[in-house]
């Protein structure tokens, strides 16, 4: 077990692809291919996945849509819901959310480096297709001891997609060894169109911002908050938007 403070996740890579999801939807489909290219892992993993988004769509098991929801966006989150691909301890889903929290520090390192951008892109602007609506929802951790921000009333970001559920119990499961009740107002419910539909998941933005209303050391157990705002400091990177330092284009609505 290891610690981690909660914080902003400055680190993170946050792109939302505000004003450029046209230019962005072309350059991807192109770009998808050649990161399956170069990852077999990656490759299997949508292909398995897009295997079992067409065969709900053929069963009728697909929920209401939202409009301009696209068969790669449905695809993308089954990727990111399959926590047992290629392997429960060695998961994609894991290893994406690392590169996300951790491995893009500048415009030009995102570009050369990031090796997932289709699938960002993709899990990005599906969540925003959804209508938000405030919920609350559980979210249970294995093998990390969070610990609150260091200011009182700090916000703090997951600077990654995190996953939650609407059970406790169902929560609980994933781990305890931190705890979390969380209040999300743009965490969107993909329960049928995640990879197991009995986790009555949502699947929260790692922009959206929170305040920690409550810390219990047992169990390190959190109450949050969401301040209804988001956070990001990148917009259209693979278009050559840039990691800011002026406010122009870091947004924290």
């Amino acid at each position: 077990v290891h610690c981690l403070v909660l914080d902003m996740a400055d680190g993170a890579f946050d792109d939302q692809y505000i004003g450029c999801t046209e230019q962005m939807g072309y350059r991807t489909l192109a770009l998808l291919e050649a990161e399956m290219e170069s990852d077999p892992i990656f490759r299997g993993s949508w292909e398995k996945a897009a295997w079992e988004f067409r065969k709900r769509r053929f069963n009728s098991s697909l929920p209401l849509l939202p409009q301009g929801f696209q068969e790669e966006h449905g695809i993308a989150l089954l990727v990111y819901t399959d926590k047992n691909y290629p392997s429960p301890d060695n998961s994609f889903p894991s290893l994406f959310n690392k590169l996300m929290r951790t491995s893009v520090s500048s415009l030009e390192d995102y570009q050369q480096n990031f090796p997932y951008k289709a699938l960002h892109y993709y899990l990005t602007t599906a969540l925003h297709l959804f209508q938000p609506e405030c919920r609350v929802v559980y979210r249970g951790i294995r093998d990390v001891h969070f610990e609150p921000p260091r200011e009182t009333k700090a916000n703090i970001r997951f600077g990654q997609f995190t996953s939650s559920s609407f059970s406790q119990a169902t929560a609980k499961g994933f781990g305890q060894d931190s705890f979390f009740h969380i209040t999300t107002c743009y965490g969107v419910n993909i329960g049928l169109l995640s990879t197991d539909r009995t986790e009555n998941e949502i699947l929260i933005p790692g922009e959206e911002m929170f305040q920690v209303s409550m810390y219990r050391v047992e169990g390190h157990q959190f109450v949050l908050n969401s301040t209804k705002r988001r956070c990001h400091h990148y917009n259209c990177a693979l278009l050559g938007g840039n990691k800011d330092q002026s406010k122009a284009i870091s947004v924290c609505d």
